[in-house]
């Protein structure tokens, strides 16, 4: 307890030496989702602000001069911005030192953006505040499952403020779910756990498999990250550890966009930071409250490498005010990316992140649909073998494809990840014709 006070009052002393540009970022943060009138008068200039900005100093955004609402400009697709990022490079940056942000790639246009300074401490600001809501402060012993890179270094700030244990996730076989939950026991004073979804899935039924409790641990926090966050995985670390558990929606490219509430079913949107839209998926007009659409971002902040209407590659679902004390505008899920969208065997539409009834299947390890065509799909798993039947499968899948559906099962050892860490539950390769 000692150490973790000492980090969280060094790192405030560290940034109020250099003039506070992270704490001035939490207070603007904090007071945005507390007072309604505060927020609206700060968005506002904030657009005014980055649309004088954007026109005046870069080329993508020249054309655009005197916009004074952001839907007089054009929704930008990754592709621009990978396919010629020096068009939105800000003249006013190019010979100042950038912070680098790279995708993994997994929409299939990896992209790199440039952020300034002051985003970066944008960003910073967003960790902390956002991990307060969900139990975490500066300088708790954290442990973060995923894929790390050489270049993914710490400052001296992000260090002390993370206190964190790293470990790498790739293969999630039962020696290296063991040597995770090795990890887990010998550091007692662990408080937060982060990860992919898919990786808590496989670590917390495993854990409970071998008889774990939340009396042999100290965690108070959960944080899942990159991918959906099903019912049953939430339960099962609840059950494991006895705290808070929620799913955070964040990208490289920007930062943290929205979080889900410790006590509604619902997301908070960073609309301190960000500006969010939600458009249909076939056309740029808006989607309507409960109606599954695009998700559009303009980041306020990156002024290095300015970002407006912005297509995430994401889908959401809008709905209406908080439900609790906070005041920001709320989705009432977050549906994966618009890639992933899978069709029935009629070619109609199916969220990315349906789970076709499989996870009532409480014994699969791993599942994943593949559609190949029309009404034509692959099933594979793992953990059904000598558990469940192929028919039980096949007739729970029917409900939500249709009962004519060609479903191939591949029972699997493992299903493998993707390179980034990150794990496709469903993958389509098919389009239907219009």
């Amino acid at each position: 307890m000692i150490r973790e006070l000492t980090r969280r009052y060094l790192f405030w002393f560290i940034d109020c030496c250099k003039g506070k540009p992270i704490g001035r970022h939490y207070q603007d943060i904090k007071k945005i989702f507390e007072d309604e009138e505060y927020a609206n008068i700060h968005t506002k200039k904030n657009i005014a602000d980055l649309l004088y900005h954007a026109s005046a100093t870069t080329e993508h955004y020249k054309a655009y001069a005197g916009a004074t609402k952001l839907t007089e400009l054009p929704v930008l697709s990754k592709l621009e911005v990978k396919e010629h990022p020096e068009l939105f490079l800000s003249s006013k940056y190019k010979n100042i030192q950038l912070h680098s942000m790279k995708t993994s790639g997994s929409t299939g246009f990896p992209l790199t953006v440039l952020q300034n300074a002051n985003k970066r401490n944008r960003v910073l600001a967003e960790l902390i505040y956002f991990g307060q809501l969900s139990g975490f402060k500066i300088g708790m012993k954290n442990i973060y499952f995923r894929v790390w890179t050489d270049d993914q270094k710490k400052s001296l700030l992000t260090a002390l403020m993370q206190n964190m244990v790293r470990v790498r996730v790739m293969n999630l076989d039962e020696l290296h779910l063991e040597k995770m939950r090795n990890i887990l026991h010998k550091n007692k004073n662990i408080k937060c756990i982060m990860g992919y979804a898919s990786t808590l899935k496989l670590l917390s039924k495993y854990m409970l498999d071998n008889g774990d409790s939340p009396n042999m641990f100290q965690v108070e926090s959960i944080i899942s990250m990159a991918e959906k966050l099903c019912d049953s995985t939430k339960k099962d670390l609840q059950a494991l550890f006895g705290c808070n558990v929620v799913s955070r929606y964040s990208n490289m490219e920007n930062g943290i966009l929205a979080q889900e509430c410790p006590k509604e079913k619902e997301f908070h949107l960073n609309h301190a930071s960000y500006v969010f839209e939600l458009l249909k998926l076939d056309s740029d007009e808006p989607a309507e409250t409960g109606e599954l659409g695009r998700i559009i971002i303009t980041d306020l902040f990156n002024y290095a490498m300015p970002l407006i209407r912005y297509d995430t590659g994401d889908l959401g679902i809008q709905s209406d005010l908080a439900k609790c004390d906070l005041k920001s505008p709320v989705f009432r899920s977050i549906d994966g990316r618009q890639v992933d969208i899978m069709y029935d065997t009629k070619d109609c539409p199916i969220s990315p992140l349906c789970e076709f009834g499989l996870e009532d299947f409480d014994s699969l390890k791993q599942y994943q649909v593949i559609q190949t065509g029309k009404g034509e799909y692959i099933l594979n798993v793992n953990g059904a073998k000598g558990v469940y039947s192929d028919e039980s499968l096949l007739e729970v899948m029917k409900k939500s494809l249709g009962s004519d559906a060609n479903i191939t099962i591949v029972h699997l050892t493992e299903i493998p990840h993707l390179s980034s860490g990150k794990f496709k539950q469903n993958i389509c390769t098919y389009k239907p014709e219009k």
